[in-house]
């Protein structure tokens, strides 16, 4: 079904025009500037300032698709094949520069990181272990830099998008009241082609 709100397919309908239209939304999931940094093009969908993936998981992750197709478990393999063959679908609805689609992806980028990780370990001469040390290091900076930005200024940022929600009951005393009176709560049907108003999401 592709009609519900939030339908990874956004309510598009799959055509296929020309190759270039096709494979610039494909070639967009993989854009490092994007993926690493700025983030999706939706401003509630992202900071502005971080990517889906942290910057610094950037080495692990390709360390991991090199140590994926050495290793002979196929497995990795597949998981690497998986992961450039998943945005193809994006192609057929021009989906460019959004990432908040391709969340799907990161249980792969994070298989990759972790094998890249291992596969970095797996190295016994000092320096290695030190690069190791200092790539953890850049994560956990690189997350703080993230969690920081998130829950300090980004909630400015998106203020002017979802406006004043102060207005609004409290969810846990809008679930007593669902529960209280036995209501089941439903969406409106195609209300994501309403707009982007994120309001709009209590009209359901």
């Amino acid at each position: 079904e592709r009609f519900y709100a939030g339908a990874v397919l956004g309510g598009s309908r799959p055509v296929y025009n020309h190759i270039y239209e096709f494979f610039l939304p494909y070639l967009s999931s993989f854009d490092p500037s994007y993926l690493f940094i700025q983030g999706d093009l939706v401003a509630n969908h992202s900071t502005g300032r971080h990517g889906t993936l942290l910057l610094a998981s950037l080495p692990l992750i390709i360390l991991g698709i090199y140590a994926a197709f050495q290793a002979k478990n196929k497995f990795w393999r597949f998981i690497t094949v998986s992961l450039f063959i998943a945005p193809l679908l994006f192609g057929l609805v021009g989906s460019v520069h959004r990432y908040s689609r391709l969340m799907a992806l990161l249980p792969l980028y994070s298989l990759l990181a972790g094998l890249g990780w291992q596969h970095l370990l797996s190295y016994k001469h000092f320096s290695v272990k030190i690069i190791g040390i200092a790539i953890l290091f850049l994560v956990l900076l690189n997350f703080t830099d993230f969690f920081k930005f998130y829950h300090q200024t980004y909630p400015g940022i998106t203020y002017s998008l979802v406006g004043e929600m102060d207005y609004y009951l409290d969810v846990k005393q809008q679930s007593a009241i669902a529960k209280e009176r036995s209501l089941i709560p439903i969406t409106h049907y195609q209300v994501q082609f309403e707009g982007g108003d994120a309001l709009k999401f209590y009209q359901s």
